[in-house]
């Protein structure tokens, strides 16, 4: 027996991950608006925080885009036999 799903089902944990990330930006940017980053220290952790964001996004991309997400992945499950 064989179980076929499509590639594309790999996306849903990378979006899940990827919408606490941007849940913890928004956070973060909200927090550094309402307190005020006054010191160089709070204002670089945040520029450092952002730029190794889009780093991640930019690569995350880069590798993940040449993709082919309508491909289908086959299972063969020969202990389960078909029709029982």
């Amino acid at each position: 027996m064989n179980i076929v799903f499509p590639l594309s089902i790999i996306l849903i944990p990378y979006a899940v991950i990827v919408a606490i990330i941007l849940f913890f930006v928004f956070i973060n940017i909200k927090n550094l608006a309402r307190y005020r980053a006054e010191d160089v220290i709070s204002f670089g952790a945040l520029l450092i925080f952002l730029i190794g964001l889009v780093f991640l996004g930019y690569f995350s991309y880069h590798y993940l885009s040449p993709i082919d997400w309508t491909e289908s992945i086959a299972i063969s499950l020969p202990s389960i036999k078909a029709g029982i």
